[in-house]
């Protein structure tokens, strides 16, 4: 009839609730890039998906995304979408993965061809050029 109040729960002596484990931002034995990449140094220009738009020049790129140099002022958002311009390519849609000071990585929506970022380390080399006799 009437509602009694439950019992609290009892604790066994020595027990300790788990605390949880704060996240870790980088951790180099769980490396998760799988594809190659390639040093290069390309001029990019980054819209938001609300139209700002971020200079940088790409510093390192591979199949599945690229590593930017931020040369303005302002700074991508972690886990916001982006299109990426640079060279004579399509737009590339992204997303920050993560961003730190001046530098920021993004992951590719589609990867690219392993020939197309081959081709572009390869343009971005210097050309070997004759010394004069």
């Amino acid at each position: 009839m009437f509602d009694r109040p439950r019992p609290r729960p009892t604790r066994r002596p020595g027990y300790r609730p788990q605390m949880r484990q704060k996240p870790t931002v980088f951790d180099a034995r769980k490396e998760r890039r799988v594809d190659e990449r390639y040093d290069v140094s390309f001029e990019t220009q980054i819209k938001s998906s609300m139209g700002q738009s971020i200079k940088g020049v790409i510093k390192d790129i591979s199949e599945s995304g690229c590593r930017v140099a931020i040369t303005s002022w302002r700074k991508p958002e972690v886990d916001e979408v982006y299109s990426i311009k640079f060279g004579a390519l399509e737009v590339q849609m992204g997303w920050t993965v993560w961003a730190q000071d001046e530098s920021a990585g993004f992951k590719f929506a589609y990867p690219l061809s392993r020939y197309v970022v081959a081709h572009l380390a390869q343009l971005s080399q210097p050309q070997a050029r004759p010394s004069p006799a």
